[in-house]
Formats: C-alpha cells, sequence, structure tokens
C-alpha cells in the first residue's frame, strides 16, 4: 500500500525454503479485473480507503524473481533479461540466513527473535484456530529498512500466515499473505523444475549476468539479501562467466580468458571439465552449454574448476 498515493499494488507468488539457507520467492502481478474493484467498493473484500471514501485505486504489482542458493542471492529481472548476483558473506550463510532483513520466513528460535526484536501482542491469542498476533520493532540496524512488523503466526507449525512491514516514513505498508503452505514435502513433488535442486538454480541462459556485492557484510543501509533491493556494490574480482546457451568453444575460449584452460593433456594444468548432457531439441543447440558447475557470479579462486554439461546429439551417451 502506498499511503501517500492511496494505491493498493497486487501481485501472487509462490515461496519455497529448504533449511538451513536456501530460499525462492517468484511473484507476478495480479491483472486487475472490473470484480476486484467492485468487490472492494461493495465491502465484499476489505479495503482501504481513500480521504474521500472510496477504496485504494488497484494497481499490478511488480514482478518479483529473488532466489538465495546458500551461498549468493540472485535478483532475476525477467523483463529486462537480467541477473544481478551477490555473493553472500560467510556470516550469512547456513542458520544465519535468518539474519536477513526479512527474517519470518525462516523460522527463527525464540532466543534470536527476543534479541532482535521487541515483541508485543496486538490482538488476543486465538487458541481455537492456531493464531497468534504478533507486533514487532526492530532492535538493530539489521532491520533498519522498516518500523514494524505485525505477524499472524500459525501456532501448529509455528510458520507465519501473514507479515505486514511498515517503512521508515510510515507512508508504504508492504503485506505478505501465505496459503497453502505444506511443510516438509518431498523436493520431488516441488512441481514445474527438472531436480531437486533445480529450484534454487536459476536458468540464466540468455541473461546479462551482473555481479554486485563485497566479500564484507553490506552496511545496513545496502540490503541486497533483501528480495526486490539488489544494490550495486564494489567489485569482487574475477567471477564464473555465465556459460549457459553458448557454443562449446566459444565457452572454451572464456575460461580461457579467465585462467581456467582445458587441457586434457596435462591434469595439472587442466581447470575445465566436460560432460554429456540430455540431447539437444534442435541441431544448433548440439554442443550447446546446457549447464555449468560452479554457478555464474562465483568467484574464481587458485583452485576453482568449472565444469560444463553440454547438450548432445539425440542418441548420443557419452561425450
Amino acid at each position: 500500500y502506498d499511503l501517500e498515493l492511496e494505491i493498493e499494488r497486487i501481485a501472487d507468488g509462490r515461496f519455497w525454503y529448504q533449511k538451513p539457507d536456501k530460499g525462492r520467492i517468484d511473484v507476478e502481478p495480479v491483472k486487475i479485473t472490473p470484480s476486484m474493484i467492485q468487490q472492494r467498493e461493495q465491502g465484499a473484500i476489505p479495503a482501504r480507503m481513500k480521504a474521500d471514501g472510496k477504496p485504494f485505486t488497484l494497481k499490478p504489482g511488480k514482478a518479483q524473481k529473488s532466489i538465495c542458493d546458500g551461498q549468493r542471492v540472485y535478483e532475476i529481472d525477467e523483463a529486462a533479461k537480467t541477473a544481478h548476483i551477490a555473493n553472500l558473506p560467510a556470516q550469512m550463510m547456513g542458520d544465519n540466513i535468518m539474519d536477513s532483513p526479512l527474517p519470518f520466513l525462516f523460522g527463527m528460535p525464540p532466543e534470536k527473535a527476543k534479541e532482535r526484536f521487541r515483541m508485543e501482542l496486538f490482538r488476543e491469542t486465538d487458541r481455537a484456530n492456531g493464531r497468534a498476533y504478533i507486533r514487532a520493532y526492530p532492535r538493530t540496524n539489521k532491520d533498519s529498512g522498516w518500523v514494524r512488523a505485525e505477524i499472524i503466526l500459525d501456532l501448529r507449525q509455528y510458520l507465519p500466515v501473514a507479515v505486514q512491514l511498515t517503512n521508515n516514513t510510515g507512508n508504504e505498508l508492504k503485506c505478505y499473505a501465505f496459503g497453502r503452505l505444506k511443510v516438509n514435502e518431498s523436493q520431488s513433488r516441488w512441481l514445474g523444475f527438472g531436480s531437486r535442486d533445480d529450484v534454487f538454480r536459476p536458468n540464466l541462459k540468455d541473461y546479462q549476468v551482473i555481479v554486485v556485492g563485497t566479500d564484507e557484510a553490506a552496511p545496513p543501509q545496502n540490503q541486497a539479501a533483501l528480495p526486490g533491493n539488489a544494490a550495486p556494490g564494489r567489485p569482487v574480482g574475477p567471477v564464473v562467466p555465465n556459460l549457459v546457451g553458448k557454443a562449446y568453444q566459444d565457452a572454451l575460449a572464456e575460461l580461457q580468458a579467465l585462467g581456467l584452460p582445458r587441457d586434457k593433456d596435462n591434469p595439472e594444468n587442466n581447470r575445465v571439465s566436460v560432460q554429456a548432457g540430455q540431447p539437444a531439441r534442435v541441431p544448433a543447440d548440439v554442443y550447446r552449454v546446457e549447464k555449468q558447475s560452479p554457478q555464474p557470479g562465483t568467484p574464481i579462486l587458485p583452485g576453482t574448476r568449472v565444469t560444463i554439461t553440454l547438450l548432445t546429439k539425440p542418441g548420443t551417451t557419452q561425450q
């Protein structure tokens, strides 16, 4: 909600989280229909009201795709075909991911929550339906982007049903509502992704990759780990490029220029491995890079080795 302009923006999406430090949120704008406007005008759906007594103006929200694979954060702009990648500092990895600016999605332990927030109940606990209504105020500058959070907590799963954040100026509210929550679901049932890890490993073919961030902890005003807030930082040195979709020889040449040679005759000098992947769907894609490891944006260190998987001719079983 934009309280100054009296605008309500709506988006819909999905969220995934895997302990200790992998998460993903995909959000798409919701198309505004006459029925949605009418329901708010008639009171069928609760709505914030303008000064003139009419509901806030409805507009589509912004598309957003944010992924954390435990080592880096990807902010992907589908329309612009860009991917900003920020490497996480060591102190943000593992269980410390809950120290990010949006901690309520990561199962924060009670002792850490008490240390980080001043909390109070803003409504009587609904024990019949298993709901607690908590208002939290930040104690540290980790949460300098907001001044108050209201959380509806499911007491059976100890997961948020809804989160509302009020920004520093008090003129903007961000509301997250979560439905159809599934806990401890088999990864193989995370539909729409080819393998167990693909949900946290974006396909960056045809995307411009921009590496941002620092090797050190970011200052409070740089909330690169918060979905939607990727911000440029100082360069982190040479990084593994995005090779997906590139021809085999072009990929090798790019790696060679970065000091990562493919040298089959000298194993000690060889820094690139090649594997056979899935059959190409069209002849033009044969021997193009299907996927790579490590991911684009990974800093190149003295021991870095890159594995590229190539699309093969139909019927090919090995490279």
